[in-house]
């Protein structure tokens, strides 16, 4: 027998990281869940603090994965040097 799952897609925040662990707070109920850093090491390197955007999935209201947004926003803080005469 195959059970019906309630399986949903909310938009949440990313708000920190700490031991490891990455939490989200749900952008209508305020709900905050919590995923390890092995659940996110595909994506964490375009999560940073306070972005908004991101689409959590929950399997009956645990989070599962999520997806980031298509753009992100970053800052440059280290290139090296150019070159003269390079293009």
């Amino acid at each position: 027998m195959i059970q019906d799952v309630d399986l949903e897609r909310r938009s949440v925040q990313f708000l920190y990281q700490d031991d490891g662990m990455y939490t989200f707070m749900d952008l209508e109920n305020y709900n905050q869940y919590t995923l390890s850093a092995e659940d996110m090491e595909e994506v964490a390197q375009w999560i940073t603090d306070g972005l908004e955007g991101i689409m959590a999935m929950l399997l009956n209201g645990n989070i599962i994965g999520i997806t980031p947004p298509v753009t992100v926003t970053m800052e440059i803080t280290y290139t090296e040097p150019g070159l003269k005469g390079a293009s």
